[in-house]
């Protein structure tokens, strides 16, 4: 039973979960942000991207890339990591093209 499971249950479950990991990590990373802008997470003399926006949110007209590259960070953390997962995963197979 347990090599039916390993030699082929297990390989076929591995692109459906890199896919959940890579969004469970995305939805993480969202969770973390949205508290530490709602001064929920770590205070302010920690280094995050959250605070950084909203410690520089009254500033935004004067300087708004301070605003904009933590913004940029965090969405590219997301799509690097759902990236990375679809890189990881099976080849999906491709129909046969008729000579």
């Amino acid at each position: 039973m347990w090599h039916l499971m390993v030699r082929e249950v297990l390989p076929n479950l591995r692109s459906t979960l890199l896919a959940l990991f890579g969004l469970r990590f995305v939805e993480g990373v969202y969770v973390v942000s949205v508290a530490a802008f709602l001064q929920l997470g770590p205070q302010p003399p920690e280094a995050d991207w959250a605070l950084m926006i909203r410690e520089n949110a009254p500033g935004i007209m004067l300087n708004p890339w301070s605003v904009a590259a933590p913004c940029l960070a965090i969405g590219l953390l997301a799509v690097s990591v759902n990236l990375a997962a679809d890189a990881l995963a099976p080849a999906r197979p491709t129909p046969e093209t008729p000579l």
